[in-house]
């Protein structure tokens, strides 16, 4: 009987859940950031959707983000056991599963049938592919950041420091205290066959990612589950939306080149607040030579803070 290799890397145990699931609230991050840009008809009614009435945040599908492998755990079999102890694996599975959601006998037989004969590499992708979507569909994240001055976050996902970054309570009583920090490894995340609970499957893909990149991004993620688990610490979900109370801001910070125009519709989203939200923009300071070279970029200071301001100005909010 022939045995099943595979040239992936071979799927991890998972950890328990206390070991793997690192909220902002229990880790003590006091504040998450949200870098955004500011420059298109599309992002300035998010931003407003945020700091304005509705107060809501958007979930991204897999499909929307950045990283095109970001959300897409490979499946894979374990490797070393013979084909027929893989067959046998994946039926007791699958009629455990069946046991508790009967097919008709029809389908049942067809079902066996299949699993006895089906190509295995092939079951791999096809259940690689039916996760995939899946995660697409009813899954999605809110990316955060836990530090404010990295000048590359703001080049990269601030319009070049021309956008601006909103400012989340992440104590215990704001749902972005349940945002969970994201685990960096060097493979993409590979998951076991047969595959476990739908909320193990949904953790390990959605908070793990390739380190070659991202890692210097700090990020965490509040989570869209296909049920409402932040009811109790004040977001509703509708939809893709969370829909939070606005004492959950805390400030804005736009950026170094943000224009004036900009600043100024921003101003008044602040001054909506009750109180006003802070409204800072840092400068760029050059860091001492003395200092390791991967810290020789330039930093954020800040020396300035805008004004308090009340009300929405109807001429900086028009377009």
């Amino acid at each position: 009987m022939s045995i099943i290799t595979t040239d992936t890397p071979s799927p991890q145990p998972f950890k328990g859940d206390r070991e793997r699931r690192r909220f902002a609230c229990e880790e003590r991050v006091p504040t998450l950031y949200k870098f955004t840009p500011f420059n298109t008809p599309e992002r300035r009614r998010w931003v407003s959707e945020i700091l304005l009435p509705p107060h809501r945040i958007y979930f991204a599908a897999s499909s929307q983000l950045n990283d095109p492998f970001d959300l897409k755990p490979l499946l894979r079999l374990p490797s070393g056991i013979s084909e027929r102890e893989l067959r046998v694996l994946l039926t007791t599975d699958a009629e455990q599963h069946w046991a508790r959601q009967p097919p008709s006998d029809e389908l049942l037989a067809i079902y066996r049938a299949r699993l006895r004969t089906i190509d295995l590499q092939q079951l791999e992708r096809e259940s690689e592919e039916r996760v995939h979507q899946r995660i697409e569909e009813h899954y999605g994240v809110f990316s955060l950041a836990c530090e404010l001055d990295r000048v590359e976050m703001w080049n990269e996902y601030a319009d070049q420091r021309r956008g601006l970054c909103i400012h989340f309570r992440a104590d215990a009583f704001s749902p972005f205290g349940f945002a969970q920090r994201v685990l960096y490894q060097l493979e993409r995340s590979v998951l076991p066959l047969p595959l476990p609970a739908e909320r193990e499957v949904a953790d390990r893909a959605l908070l793990t990612k390739s380190a070659t990149r991202w890692e210097k991004e700090c990020e965490y993620r509040l989570l869209r589950y296909p049920e409402n688990v932040y009811e109790a610490a004040g977001l509703r979900v509708e939809g893709r939306y969370g829909y939070f109370r606005p004492d959950a801001v805390t400030g804005i910070t736009v950026g170094t080149d943000m224009p004036p125009s900009d600043v100024e519709v921003i101003k008044s989203f602040a001054g909506a607040f009750d109180p006003p939200l802070p409204l800072d923009r840092p400068r760029l300071v050059a860091l001492p030579n003395d200092r390791p070279t991967r810290e020789k970029a330039p930093a954020f200071h800040h020396t300035e803070r805008f004004p308090e301001r009340t009300g929405i100005d109807e001429q900086t909010t028009r377009d």
